[in-house]
């Protein structure tokens, strides 16, 4: 094996690593997801106006995620 081969190798092996670790630092603080409360009548749409308390008139509460989507297990 020359040195310029040992070289290329070792390089190669840096460059892995530091991709590696990049990535993981990268994708630390994904999982920041806010879970909001939101009041939905019967036919699943929200009433208009502003509701200070979601009960009476088919109201009901719904967990939902900042795309406005229901998560699994939470309602």
């Amino acid at each position: 094996m020359t040195a310029r081969t040992t070289t290329k190798r070792l390089a190669a092996a840096v460059g892995a690593g530091a991709a590696v670790v990049a990535l993981s630092l990268g994708s630390a603080g994904v999982a920041d997801a806010k879970i909001t409360p939101q009041c939905s009548n019967s036919g699943g749409q929200q009433p208009a106006g502003q509701q200070d308390k979601c009960n009476g008139n088919g109201l009901q509460t719904e967990n939902v995620n900042p795309q406005g989507k229901l998560p699994p297990g939470h309602n």
